[in-house]
């Protein structure tokens, strides 16, 4: 690959940069610094909200130029923020009076300062705040705005005839994430590259994940690390070794030089 010009590279978080803490390894981190140093851009492009990003984890953010949250929902480079979507209140009310009639689902809301569950989330989700009435959107939770929402165990056909045409749903390995129209990740890539002024074709994605499959299919060379789900392993250019064994930072020394 030449890399006489400058590259706009977007790196998932979760399962791609991130292994079995909330730390990015430092082979990853240097070849990140790298990079940047070489005149290329480095970009996170995470389906976490904005909320639902540990302060530690936030941090760890600032080796890069900017970051993508919540799927394309918001997008802040230079410290300034570029995109900032989030679903209406009447929405909500919608969704949750649905959810709430379904004892066999669980929800996690995604907001902008923390993240909301709906009946029995699972642990790891470290939910501490619940939902118990459709209106506590305009009510107890009223200064909140909701990025993102993650429905679990993946919905019934009929949700997505419900709330299909008003928000994009991703169904992923065991859940789907639930989105504000217009909002994905190729997207916020798009409006980076736009911004750069950099063409697709100079452009480099890393992922693991189903919601990395639209952001794959805008960029010039797609990454998978070698745990990434099965469609994005077949979507690939380049299969890197395991977010456990530094597969960003290996992919990056190969693919700009470094």
């Amino acid at each position: 690959m030449t890399t006489n010009e400058p590259f706009a590279v977007f790196l998932d978080v979760d399962g791609t940069l991130t292994g079995d803490s909330f730390r990015f390894s430092q082979r990853n981190v240097n070849a990140i610094k790298k990079a940047r140093a070489a005149g290329h851009y480095v970009f996170i492009n995470t389906g976490r909200a904005l909320g639902n990003i540990p302060p530690e984890l936030l941090s760890e953010f600032k080796v890069c130029d900017g970051f993508i949250a919540g799927s394309g929902t918001y997008l802040v480079w230079n410290n300034e923020v570029f995109s900032d979507v989030s679903f209406s209140k009447d929405f909500l009310r919608e969704l949750c009076r649905y959810l709430l009639s379904r004892k066999d689902l669980w929800a996690v809301f995604e907001c902008k300062k923390s993240i909301i569950g709906l009946h029995n989330v699972p642990e790891e989700w470290g939910v501490k705040k619940f939902v118990t009435d459709e209106n506590d959107f305009f009510t107890v939770f009223a200064d909140e705005e909701v990025e993102v929402t993650a429905v679990g165990t993946l919905p019934p056909a009929e949700f997505d005839e419900l709330f299909g045409d008003r928000m994009r749903i991703i169904r992923m390995r065991d859940f789907a994430d639930c989105i504000p129209n217009g909002c994905s990740k190729d997207n916020g890539m798009k409006k980076v590259l736009q911004a750069l002024n950099i063409p697709k074709e100079r452009s480099i994605c890393m992922g693991d994940s189903e919601n990395d499959l639209d952001m794959f299919a805008a960029a010039g060379f797609c990454v998978a690390v070698a745990n990434a789900a099965p469609k994005v392993l077949e979507a690939a250019d380049m299969i890197t070794d395991s977010n456990v064994d530094d597969g960003v930072g290996k992919a990056l020394e190969k693919l700009l030089h470094l």
